[in-house]
């Protein structure tokens, strides 16, 4: 009896050595990988330069059904900031630009033989924008569309002219636009602070009414008014630094 009791205990001590020795050898079971955070997520300020082609059209319905639109290219350039967020290869943030623009553009209409002409010009000297993005993560690089709100400085004046003899200047007046703006693009980390990339933003600043200044021989305003609607495409190349905490 003492011998069958010994070799239980000998099997059971066997057993558990062997549990114990896979235990040790095997560790505990691993824990599962930490999620990998995109180096584009976090607070990043940045500068960008392109072109931007502005359009504008004007409409005159007081006395006159005149419509006429002009157009006009030139450079842009400023600086932006933002937050990106992300979950999983979807990344959505916030960013806000601001931006100059050198949009400088007149046009002269002739009437009546050339005898009377019409001097209209355009500017747009600065642009804003504030924007939600939303795009796709694929290893380095980011793709995206972004939208929302767009701000502009425009400026708009009308002068007639009858040859030599006289010159009026109808209105000349600046006024902040408030539109809107969609566009999307491409980014690319260069390093894991520093990214690359480029855009194309469609921008619509809305109609502006400019009054008419002049008066008639007997000091009363003459109440012409002319709508000028404001509209432009930029296309950027962007630079971009993440404070990501990232070495």
């Amino acid at each position: 009896m003492i011998k069958k009791n010994t070799f239980y205990a000998l099997v059971a001590a066997t057993a558990l050595s062997a549990v114990s020795l896979s235990v040790v050898a095997g560790g505990a079971e691993p824990l599962p990988p930490a999620p990998v955070v995109s180096p584009f997520v976090g607070p990043f300020v940045g500068a960008n330069a392109g072109f931007i082609a502005g359009y504008w059209d004007w409409n005159q319905s007081d006395y006159l059904d005149f419509t006429q639109s002009y157009q006009d290219i030139s450079g842009i350039g400023g600086l932006q900031l933002g937050y990106n967020l992300a979950h999983g290869n979807f990344l959505y943030g916030i960013e806000g630009d601001v931006d100059y623009s050198g949009l400088d553009d007149s046009n002269t209409s002739n009437f009546l033989d050339d005898s009377f002409s019409v001097k209209r010009h355009n500017e747009l000297n600065w642009l804003g924008l504030l924007d939600l993005r939303g795009g796709i993560l694929s290893g380095d690089t980011l793709f995206y569309i972004m939208g929302g709100a767009a701000f502009g400085g425009v400026s708009a004046s009308l002068k007639a002219e009858c040859g030599t003899d006289c010159s009026e200047t109808v209105f000349d007046d600046s006024k902040t636009s408030v539109g809107w703006n969609i566009g999307g693009g491409v980014e690319h980390l260069i390093t894991n602070k520093l990214s690359i990339g480029a855009r194309v933003v469609y921008i619509d600043l809305g109609t502006e009414t400019y009054h008419d200044s002049t008066t008639n021989s007997e000091e009363t305003p003459l109440g012409l008014s002319e709508d000028v609607s404001t509209r432009a495409v930029t296309g950027q190349l962007v630079l971009n630094y993440i404070f990501n905490g990232l070495s």
